[in-house]
């Protein structure tokens, strides 16, 4: 896991969750699942394939924070990249939250 928080309050994660032990629950059911918590908007849910892996994004508000998620499935290695931040400053990480996640590279074995 690396991580990091702003004096603003941001938090950057990026997480792997390698193979083993209990799988983790489909990417098709985060979306139902963080819905399913009082007060919380899941909005801009997108999923796709992108060399052969299962890329899932997705929104969350909550009347204090905003949840900026995609979740990467592939060969068994499940990542998660998030932006939480207060909603004060939705705005500003709207601007280069795409550059954030897009900055997340898969390599592949040769």
């Amino acid at each position: 896991m690396i991580g990091g928080k702003s004096t603003e309050g941001i938090k950057f994660v990026a997480l792997e969750l390698a193979p083993g032990g209990k799988p983790p629950p489909d990417l098709a059911s985060i979306p139902q699942a963080m819905a399913a918590t009082a007060g919380n908007k899941v909005s801009d849910v997108t999923r796709s394939s992108k060399d052969g892996a299962d890329v899932l994004s997705l929104t969350v508000v909550t009347p204090e924070v905003t949840l900026y998620m995609r979740g990467i499935q592939l060969q068994g290695v499940r990542y998660l990249l998030s932006i939480e931040l207060p909603n004060a400053h939705r705005e500003l990480v709207a601007k280069f939250k795409d550059r954030f996640f897009d900055s997340f590279k898969l390599k592949t074995k040769s």
